[in-house]
C-alpha cells in the first residue's frame, strides 16, 4: 500500500492507492495511461501534488481542489486524495475518467475501500474480484473487511459527544494506537494539522513489522 503525505501551511494532502476493481474505464485504458506516464506524455499525480505544494502564494481552497479533481481534463489514475484545510476536509475517490467527492466541516473517515463497496459481503466482493480476473491468492490479500471495520470504529468515535467537545491530540493518538486501526500491517501513523506552522506533522510513529 503506497501513501504520500505532504503539508504546507494551511493545507494538508494525502495520496493513497485505490484499486480499479469497479472502474468505469476498461483495463486497456488504465494500461494506456500508465504507458503514457512512462513515456512522459502525461504528468503523474505526485507531480500535480508537488505543484500544489510548492506553488508560491496562498494554498488553493478546497473548492478549487474539488474543481481540479473532478475536471475531465485532469488526467489522474485511480487513487484516494484527501485535502484538509484548518476548517474542512475534502475526500476524492478518483477513477481514470470520473471522481466521487465528499466534504465536511466537521469529520470524515476514509480507509482502503470505496464508499459504495461498504455494503458488499465477503462473498459478493470475491465474486466481483473474480469477474475482474483477480487470482485466488490476490483475493486473500485484499483486506476489505478489515478496512470497513477500521472505518466503522472511527465513525463510532466521531459520534461520541465527548469526543466532539475535546478532540485533543492525546486522544487522537490513543485511537490511532488502538485495534482495529492499528494492526499487524501498520507501518506508521501520523497526525497532520494544516493550521500548525508550516503545516507540520504534529505527531509521527513508526512501527516494526
Amino acid at each position: 500500500m503506497s501513501m504520500l503525505l505532504v503539508n504546507r501551511e494551511g493545507l494538508s494532502m494525502s495520496l493513497n492507492f485505490r484499486g480499479n476493481l469497479i472502474s468505469t474505464s476498461p483495463p486497456l485504458h488504465h494500461r494506456m495511461h500508465q504507458l503514457l506516464l512512462f513515456l512522459g506524455f502525461r504528468r503523474s499525480v505526485g507531480s500535480y501534488l508537488r505543484r500544489i505544494l510548492l506553488y508560491p502564494g496562498p494554498p488553493p481552497t478546497l473548492a478549487d481542489l474539488k474543481q481540479w479533481a473532478t475536471n475531465p481534463k485532469t488526467l489522474l489514475p485511480s487513487c484516494y486524495l484527501t485535502f484538509c484545510s484548518p476548517t474542512s476536509v475534502l475526500l476524492v475517490e478518483r477513477d481514470l475518467a470520473t471522481a466521487a467527492c465528499r466534504s465536511s466541516e466537521d469529520f470524515l473517515v476514509c480507509t482502503n475501500h470505496d464508499l459504495n463497496m461498504e455494503e458488499l459481503s465477503e462473498e459478493e466482493l470475491t465474486q466481483l474480484l473474480h469477474r475482474q480476473g483477480v487470482s485466488e491468492d490476490a483475493v486473500e490479500d485484499i483486506q476489505h473487511a478489515d478496512s470497513v471495520l477500521r472505518k466503522k470504529y472511527m465513525m463510532r468515535k466521531s459520534g461520541n459527544p465527548t469526543w466532539r467537545k475535546q478532540r485533543s491530540l492525546s486522544q487522537i493518538k490513543e485511537w490511532l494506537e488502538e485495534k482495529p486501526v492499528k494492526n499487524e500491517n501498520t507501518h506508521f501513523s501520523c497526525i497532520m494539522d494544516p493550521s500548525a506552522e508550516a503545516g507540520g506533522l504534529v505527531w509521527v510513529q513508526r512501527y516494526r513489522l
